[in-house]
């Protein structure tokens, strides 16, 4: 049993406050995939009461150490984002929805600072990867409990499965999203021998998400798994034997799943994906209307945006005479639409600015590595394209483990190239000279 958590076991050597930080932190990236499961009395989603724990002991652990990680640049561009979003309340459409908003930024940006000062070596991103990927066994397991529970009339005519309180799409790219992480980890080779038991959970995470992607039918985050197809594929190029044989295992298992199992509903709707604007049922049905209305309301204020959070509010009247959606208050469906329309030409500078501190940092990653955090990260910018995702907790978590992954294999050549070099220097180094002493 123990082999199946190996990366856990692979954390670095802390005590103290500082241990029980990284321990919870790990439980919070956990209970993400899930958290919409089960809500806590006067604190809310399971992730957030973890969250705060997480943070009160974070804290106390920097307090007693007395001293803080430098905060690289995602974590200063985050910054000035998240000012200018606080600045936008004095001309904000919706000043409560702005300050809910603010509230939740801030929110991240703690999850920001904590998650870069407690993952500050490899072996700490894969074990928040791997957290990630089990709390996504979770959410996919769920969605098909709720598939095969389901009554018998309700399928193949019923289109689309939903589990644990999420929305349909969003619970969807919960589970695209772990996909490229858990064939990472299952694949992944650091020097040290790893679990078999570990490898193998992984790979079997890749027929259950497969499975459960299709039972969401959700076309948004079937065409986010593009880059994790392509990582795939690119993986296996220098795969030895035995990797072959065992991803081609979990490959064969995922199709003969996704064949014989899945209903017809949820296939035919994904399949609407090559179509655009074709009626109602065009991948892009209704959310035109929303995209045109939102760019409306930035040409009234292209540098300063409608306000934080305040997009439901400015699009609601244009909506509600549409005839798609006529209930008001809809989001963009859309995070680079949202952005610019709530936060203006200088907010969405701003926010392409911290994304960009995150491509930097990985373009400067080896090929295995590079190739996987490009996957992740295309994952998360096509399935920003059909959904709002600017505050949610999976996005920005995987963004701060982009560049603490990054920073630590950065930290890691460092050292290499000081311990190469330090014989060499030593040699070089003239003879101290020795001390004189006064009579």
């Amino acid at each position: 049993m123990s082999g199946l958590f190996a990366y856990f076991r692979g954390l670095p050597k802390v005590s103290g406050m500082r241990r029980l930080a990284l321990w919870l932190a790990l439980v919070f990236i956990f209970t993400v995939p899930w958290e919409n499961a089960f809500h806590i009395a006067d604190v809310g989603r399971v992730s957030k009461a973890v969250g705060w724990a997480t943070f009160a002991v974070w804290a106390l652990s920097v307090l007693m150490r007395g001293r803080l990680r430098h905060p690289d640049l995602f974590q200063k561009a985050f910054l000035l984002f998240l000012i200018w979003n606080g600045l936008t309340l004095y001309w904000s459409v919706d000043s409560d929805a702005t300050v809910s908003g603010f509230l939740t930024y801030t929110e991240i940006f703690a999850v920001l600072l904590l998650l870069w000062d407690l993952l500050d070596s490899e072996p700490a991103v894969k074990a928040a990867l791997q957290a990630y990927v089990l709390g996504a066994f979770v959410a996919s397991g769920s969605i098909i409990a709720a598939f095969l529970t389901a009554p018998a009339s309700k399928f193949p005519a019923h289109l689309r499965v939903n589990a644990l309180g999420f929305e349909t799409d969003g619970i969807a790219l919960v589970v695209a999203i772990a996909l490229p992480a858990a064939w990472y980890l299952a694949g992944h080779r650091d020097g040290r021998a790893r679990s078999p038991a570990a490898g193998l959970l992984n790979y079997a995470y890749m027929p259950v998400g497969v499975l459960a992607l299709a039972l969401t039918g959700t076309r948004g985050a079937t065409l986010a798994s593009i880059p994790t197809l392509a990582f795939v594929l690119w993986s296996l190029r220098h795969a030895g034997p035995a990797r072959r044989l065992t991803a081609a295992a979990a490959i064969a298992t995922a199709a003969v799943v996704l064949v014989t199992v899945a209903p017809s509903g949820p296939l035919e709707r994904i399949g609407t994906a090559s179509t655009a604007t074709e009626g109602d049922e065009g991948a892009l049905a209704g959310r035109l209307g929303i995209w045109q209305a939102s760019l409306r309301q930035l040409e009234q204020r292209p540098l300063i945006g409608v306000g934080l959070d305040a997009h439901r509010t400015a699009i609601a009247p244009a909506i509600s005479r549409t005839t798609v959606y006529k209930e008001t208050g809809k989001v963009a469906h859309n995070t680079y639409i949202s952005v610019l329309t709530e936060t203006g030409v200088v907010g969405f500078i701003l926010f392409t600015g911290v994304l960009l501190s995150v491509v930097a940092r990985t373009m400067r990653r080896p090929g295995p590595n590079r190739a996987y955090w490009f996957a992740q990260l295309g994952v998360l910018a096509i399935g920003g394209i059909s959904l709002s995702l600017e505050n949610s907790k999976s996005v920005w978590i995987f963004l701060a483990l982009a560049v603490a992954s990054a920073a630590a294999a950065r930290a890691g050549a460092d050292r290499a190239v000081e311990i190469h070099r330090a014989p060499w220097e030593h040699q070089q180094r003239p003879p101290r000279p020795l001390p004189t002493y006064s009579a």
